[in-house]
């Protein structure tokens, strides 16, 4: 990949949740504590970036629906996104385990 676009995969070390969520959980639709699951998504944001950015995370249902991602929608029904607005990241999130994708130099 190009050195201007940044990608983690992150491992279930170094969450805020507890019990048999102890990891860094960034399931919303899990029965984690909310609280917890947004100091997760808040801790991988600021793992990857200074500057605060807005974090994208679609809605998934298993459907073949791509949205373009847009700031006033942070979880959007879907199960792909897309964006050339470089202020978003993008998250997938896979059972427990989520996934950024942000490209700093939008052409």
């Amino acid at each position: 990949m190009k050195k201007f676009i940044r990608y983690k995969f992150f491992s279930k070390n170094h969450g805020s949740s507890k019990g048999i969520y102890k990891s860094l959980n960034c399931g919303l639709k899990s029965f984690d504590n909310k609280k917890n699951v947004k100091q997760n998504l808040n801790l991988a944001k600021r793992f990857l970036f200074k500057k605060d950015k807005n974090l994208i995370i679609p809605d998934q249902y298993h459907s073949n629906k791509c949205l373009v991602a847009k700031a006033n929608n942070p979880y959007p029904k879907c199960d792909a996104l897309v964006t050339s607005d470089n202020s978003l990241i993008l998250g997938i999130t896979c059972r427990l385990s989520t996934n950024y994708f942000y490209d700093q130099k939008i052409m």
